[in-house]
């Protein structure tokens, strides 16, 4: 589950405004304190209901074209999550973490499939909170790959076993993976979703591996061997596996992506699409895939 503490700051202005008396010409300087306000990485469209302060705070009404999105969910991932925020709080109290509220979701069954290659997009929304998307249609994962190469200074063959040494090294390598997604065919108002992630400025990719949650034995684990104390779990080594996981993903891996291809977005709709409503985003690591080479 996405973190919650550090989503956003908070922030307040102080103005100084000066003014001259109108009897004795004095200047009389007086401080203005804005109320405590609380920011993310969020962002707004052109054009959209704004409901002052706040930027239009609640998603669907900030655009009066939007409707709640239907979104469909991958049966074996047990990530799903719903971020809001958690207004009328006392400033004295508020902190980066309990300012968003974060619940779980469990799908429905009718919106719940098995996607042939199983990934979960996650990323910040237009109101900086995380949000998510699943795709499920095909995926190609590609690399690209640059070198450079540099001669040795000699060759001195006796200090090693082999007769011959290589003359050329390499020095440095870089390897940039690249998914190419499918998102399969989706519902007309899930194409905000796709809005939302295109303009995102923060995308992650969760990979997730065919590995499922299979053992009827719950509890903690120590050096690999579920134990129980009394029917009370008890952490030793934070691994804690309960009777709520079985069946999902196991394994899993947290890839930071960018979009690729986010030149030009087009917008489908029923109308002109039927239901052949789908599209493919190319997503490019962040890192280098090898890290490091001796």
């Amino acid at each position: 589950m996405p973190a919650q503490a550090g989503q956003g700051v908070f922030f307040q202005i102080i103005t100084e405004v000066l003014e001259q008396e109108p009897v004795t010409d004095a200047i009389v300087s007086t401080t203005v304190v804005r109320p405590t306000c609380f920011a993310t990485m969020g962002y707004r469209w052109n054009y959209e209901q704004n409901s002052g302060v706040t930027n239009g705070i609640t998603p669907n009404k900030s655009d009066i074209f939007k409707a709640a999105p239907l979104r469909y969910y991958n049966q074996y991932i047990d990530n799903y999550f719903e971020n809001t925020f958690n207004f009328g709080q006392a400033v004295s109290t508020c902190t980066s973490g309990n300012m968003i509220s974060q619940t779980k979701i469990t799908p429905s069954a009718r919106q719940s499939f098995c996607a042939k290659d199983s990934y979960l997009i996650v990323f910040l929304n237009k109101l900086g909170l995380w949000d998510y998307f699943t795709p499920f249609g095909k995926t190609i994962i590609s690399s690209k790959t640059s070198v450079t190469n540099s001669n040795r200074m000699f060759r001195d063959p006796s200090r090693i076993n082999n007769s011959q040494i290589h003359s050329t090294l390499r020095d440095t390598i870089d390897v940039t993976q690249t998914y190419i997604i499918n998102t399969g065919h989706i519902d007309e108002t899930a194409t905000q979703l796709i809005e939302e992630l295109i303009y995102s400025p923060k995308v992650y990719l969760i990979r997730f591996s065919d590995e499922r949650t299979s053992t009827e034995v719950t509890g903690i684990t120590v050096d690999n061997t579920y134990i129980t104390v009394d029917d009370t779990t008890i952490t030793v080594d934070n691994d804690t596996v309960t009777a709520e996981s079985l069946g999902y993903f196991s394994t899993f891996q947290q890839i930071p992506v960018i979009i690729s291809n986010p030149e030009e977005l087009v917008n489908m709709t029923r109308l002109n699409n039927k239901v052949n409503i789908e599209y493919t985003i190319k997503f490019d690591e962040t890192n280098n895939k090898i890290l490091d080479i001796k």
